[in-house]
């Protein structure tokens, strides 16, 4: 008896192994297989597996030969369709032609195959249209079926008798209990495989939506700049030479939405080109000059002290960078105050201190400064600036410190290092 289980065991091993397992393994780390592919994996893991089981049967007498072949051509056939479940059979019965030899057994084999193959016609749209507690039920009824008929065709020809009931139980349970196993986790496997690819799905709707919104918040920058200065040119205040330089500052702003629409993939994608060495006076310069209408709109002073410093980075993101937290600042002043930004070179980098005396933030909001979509204006804004000038200081190498107390407003001090 025990003799019989151990290798009903291993045959469920090998069930396991190359039906669950391989398939499973070779769908989950190759990418981009064809369905055509897979399915031919499939099939000939199947097949291992059936061949497996035939090779290491357990015996009853001289000529009863019994083993889990029919759970693997079964379990194919249901899954893998008409044509696989035939070329299996047709297999199956070359292989026990090579083990065996023409006789009653072979005979009784032929005729096993032959209904599981007719059963698996006849069946195969109901179980490929079933849910998973269906096929699971389909598949073990199945079994007992031809569990059954193969026991019967066993005593009709006088191999098996009423007194090898031990035998006919373990056959039974053993054929049930591993039918039910692998179909049970072939199903989940499935289930989890789908549930994967929905959670990919997800993830890249969440991913594009995300740089939608990035790309939004960042393109309103410079529109909230020109949208300023048309205000103001509107008012017919000023001189020809600052109306010219409003419109000079117009058009750059311009431009540069037009730069961060046709770059900003690339940024999200942490690539960038070659950093070069610029002139961080001349950078920040740039940058005041482009808030300072929204500066002048929140009545907001700004008051720098800015050396001539050399450093190695990105024109483009460090602009961005420092208008994305000037901007903020602004904003965090509406009813007017003092915007400070201060530059300072150390023997082993730069430092550039932006404080304004704004509202401040809580040690709350502080500390989930720069996760996407938390912000501190309500429905104004995307919380999206932040995770921007976040990740470009990481670009360049640097390091960004915030200390912020309520109504005291707040220090953005931001450290690169020399190259």
């Amino acid at each position: 008896m025990f003799n019989y289980i151990e290798t009903l065991l291993l045959n469920l091993l090998f069930l396991v192994v190359f039906i669950l397992f391989i398939p499973h393994i070779i769908e989950t780390n190759v990418k981009n297989l064809s369905c055509q592919l897979k399915k031919g994996i499939q099939l000939i893991s199947v097949i291992i597996a059936m061949i497996s089981c035939m090779l290491f049967p357990f015996h009853i007498g001289d000529e009863i030969i019994l083993d889990l072949r029919t759970v693997a051509i079964m379990v194919g056939g249901l899954y893998l369709g008409r044509k696989a479940s035939v070329t299996l059979v047709v297999i199956f019965l070359i292989i026990r032609l090579y083990l065996g030899e023409f006789g009653i057994g072979f005979y009784a084999s032929a005729i096993a195959s032959l209904i599981i193959l007719s059963v698996i016609f006849l069946i195969r749209n109901i179980f490929d249209r079933a849910s998973k507690h269906r096929r699971i039920l389909i598949a073990c009824s199945f079994s007992f079926f031809i569990c059954t008929f193969v026991l019967v065709i066993r005593f009709l020809l006088g191999h098996l008798h009423v007194s090898d009931y031990k035998v006919i139980i373990t056959f039974f349970l053993v054929h049930l209990i591993s039918t039910f196993f692998i179909v049970y986790f072939s199903e989940m496997l499935q289930e989890s495989s789908y549930t994967n690819m929905q959670v990919i799905k997800a993830e890249k709707l969440e991913v594009v939506s995300h740089l939608a919104s990035s790309i939004s918040h960042e393109v309103r920058n410079p529109l909230t700049v020109v949208k300023g200065i048309l205000q103001m040119l509107y008012k017919n205040e000023w001189d020809e030479e600052k109306r010219n330089q409003f419109i000079e500052i117009s058009l750059q702003e311009i431009d540069r939405a037009n730069d961060i629409i046709g770059n900003y993939l690339t940024f999200a994608k942490s690539v960038h080109e070659e950093h070069i060495i610029v002139n961080l006076e001349q950078e920040l310069q740039r940058s005041i000059n482009v808030i300072t209408p929204m500066a002048n709109m929140n009545c907001v002073d700004i008051h720098t002290m800015i050396e001539p410093i050399r450093m190695k980075g990105d024109p483009q993101l460090l602009q961005q960078c420092f208008l994305n937290i000037t901007k903020n600042c602004i904003e965090a002043m509406p009813n007017g105050g003092n915007l400070f930004i201060r530059t300072e070179e150390m023997v082993d980098g730069v430092v550039i201190e932006i404080k304004d005396t704004g509202e401040g933030m809580s040690d709350e909001q502080l500390n989930r400064l720069g996760e996407p979509f938390f912000t501190t204006k309500g429905r104004e804004g995307t919380g999206l600036g932040m995770m921007a000038v976040i990740k470009i200081i990481k670009l360049m190498k640097g390091k960004l410190d915030v200390t912020s107390k309520k109504n005291e407003g707040t220090l953005f001090r931001i450290y690169f290092p020399h190259p």
